[in-house]
């Protein structure tokens, strides 16, 4: 087993305890891409408005979403946990 595999395999069982799973760079980027369009609509991403739209932007950006200088929110589930093992 590699470091990487063990690594997966210990990051998957915290996942799993705590009812989350691991999602691919693919999923982050439409993940992203998806809040950056919601945001621009409703008016949210004024720091970023003009820049927003350009090619390389939504893959950038996955730690900027609506908050604009700050990380998005933990889900309420884990909020007031140590960040620790998820990291």
């Amino acid at each position: 087993m590699t470091l990487f595999q063990l690594a997966f395999e210990i990051g998957v069982e915290m996942l799993a305890r705590n009812n989350l799973s691991p999602i691919s760079g693919l999923a982050v980027e439409a993940l992203t891409a998806r809040t950056i369009h919601r945001c621009l609509r409703s008016g949210q991403l004024s720091y970023f408005k003009s820049v927003a739209d350009t090619i390389g932007f939504t893959r950038a950006s996955p730690l900027r979403l609506c908050g604009e200088k700050k990380s998005p929110p933990l889900p309420p589930r884990l909020r007031g946990k140590d960040p620790t093992p998820y990291t």
